[in-house]
């Protein structure tokens, strides 16, 4: 076995792309925006303003409390294509040319979304200040089958229905994303217009779980491109920063019936710190391989994100309110994500080892996102609530949301495919309190790649070495077409989402 080559650090390049996906975010946050197919940013009336429309949140008079708990759970598969090994120099080597891989699909459960906002007007006539913590309407939690990590038999069956084949793409991810906010908003009675701005901080901890093709040595380059379970090696990227970001928001209401709001998120940065650990197989940790410093930062970007809606309200003759109906677009800028950055701090040292230590590298891991548009539509039924405001509210809503990703780069931590999405919602009022309620499924198209550009990161193999040791190695790395990398992310994905949510609200 020839010496651990410097590359090793190729080991970290596929964990970042759990952190920020396009379509992180699914459905919408909390019963009553659920309920309406997310089309919320100019029918808001409790605290949640914070988040959708600060500006709203002059509707609520005096103290107002709402506390939401959103459960999604991620209905997703992956069936990878067959992996055909290129006939060597020596075809004899190869037994079997082909190995098969069984679907895997995600085993984590619902994931618990839990939000808290509150807002007052402390007596004051025209401003209403408020306070929240909430997170992404997201999935923060995946786990599939690691690698079958013993060697294949000659038998023909272990190169068939192979455990794990999407591990070079996700084994587990622990994803926590969330914003502190504070905000305020003010009412200009004369032009019947409020403006509001939430502050908040952007807190996001990633702990994520990836595995990378270990092989090293001289000999076959195509041999070793099967994956060979014997050197598959688990590796787990842990990092956690923050930083400022807010939300702009609009309201204007014409007249009792009309309403029309909008509310921008500019785009922002995040840098990541934490370190990476690697788990090495009995075939390389026989060399003590060591990264002296662990430290690594990934720096991503989160898109610019406008709301824009318009909202009817339909009375009877004593201004009571029978139902509503609104539509509302939502744009999310992810083409400022072109791919994530990861600046490793250590130096890899290998025991025994004649070559000087080498400092690793920083990483460029391209995603190319296209930006999405979402076009929703939903309202309340509420000709059931007697003259106080006392009884049922009953809600709907639709939506349906463009594609970020680009067919090649599809992977497994997300899939921001096409969505359709159909939801339901009730609430029952009674004086100051009003417990909420909805449920909803988004549906995505089976996707099929076939022309995949997420590779398998191989970086022992020997031809990565600088300095391959004997001409045959030599000759045999300078034949065209040998590389072992391959893409990993070819087969076909299906993804749904169940998703429910419940809520109480205190308000006047």
């Amino acid at each position: 076995m020839k010496r651990l080559d410097c590359r090793l650090v190729a080991l970290f390049c596929l964990l970042p792309s759990a952190a920020m996906a396009g379509g992180f975010e699914v459905g919408e946050n909390g019963p009553r925006a659920m309920g309406r197919g997310g089309a919320y940013v100019a029918g808001v009336d409790e605290p949640s303003a914070i988040y959708y429309n600060p500006a709203a949140l002059t509707r609520v008079r005096g103290p107002a409390v709402t506390l939401n708990l959103n459960l999604m759970r991620s209905n997703a598969s992956f069936q990878r294509a067959n992996h055909v090994i290129t006939p060597d120099v020596d075809p004899e080597s190869i037994i079997y040319r082909e190995i098969a891989f069984r679907e895997e699909t995600n085993k984590q459960g619902w994931f618990p979304a839990p939000m808290l906002f509150a807002s007052h007007n402390f007596g004051l006539e025209d401003w209403t200040f408020g306070v929240g913590v909430y997170g992404p309407p997201a999935i923060g939690k995946m786990s599939y089958d690691e690698m079958l990590t013993t060697a294949p038999t000659q038998d023909p069956d272990s190169y068939t229905n192979r455990r794990g084949g999407q591990s070079y793409m996700i084994v587990n991810s622990d994803l926590l994303l969330f914003f502190p906010s504070l905000a305020a908003a003010y009412r200009i009675d004369a032009a019947n217009l409020s403006v509001g701005l939430t502050a908040q901080a952007a807190v996001l901890m990633v702990d994520y779980d990836i595995g990378v093709d270990g092989l090293s040595g001289p000999g076959s380059a195509n041999l070793q491109s099967e994956e060979r379970p014997q050197v598959y090696t688990p590796n787990t990227l842990e990092v956690a920063g923050a930083t400022a970001t807010g939300i702009l928001g609009l309201l204007w209401e014409p007249n009792d019936s009309l309403s029309f709001g909008a509310s921008f998120r500019p785009r922002f940065r995040v840098r990541a710190n934490g370190e990476i650990s690697v788990i090495y197989p009995a075939e390389l940790a026989a060399q003590n391989p060591n990264i002296d410093d662990p430290g690594a930062t990934l720096t991503t970007w989160l898109p610019d994100v406008l709301r824009v809606g318009g909202q009817y309200t339909h009375r009877d003759a004593t201004g009571r309110e029978i139902f509503d109906v609104e539509a509302n677009v939502v744009y999310e800028g992810w083409h400022v994500n072109d791919g994530f950055r990861v600046e490793l701090d250590g130096t890899l040292r290998v025991e025994g080892d004649s070559i000087a230590p080498q400092a690793l590298g920083n990483l460029f891991l391209p995603r190319y996102y296209n930006d999405s548009v979402s076009v929703r539509l939903g309202g309340d039924i509420s000709a059931l609530r007697n003259e106080n405001g006392n009884g049922p509210v009953f809600r709907v809503g639709g939506m349906y949301e463009s594609s970020s990703s680009p067919n090649e780069y599809t992977n497994l931590d997300f899939l921001p495919f096409t969505r359709v999405v159909g939801t339901l919602g009730f609430s029952y009022h009674l004086g100051p309190v009003a417990l909420d309620l909805a449920g909803g499924y988004v549906w995505s198209p089976e996707r099929t790649v076939t022309n995949g550009k997420y590779e398998l990161q191989t970086p022992l193999w020997v031809c990565n070495d600088p300095a391959p040791s004997g001409q045959a190695v030599v000759d045999q790395c300078n034949t065209p077409g040998i590389n072992p990398s391959h893409a990993v992310n070819n087969g076909v994905y299906n993804v749904a989402y169940p998703m429910m949510s419940f809520g109480f609200t205190y308000g006047w």
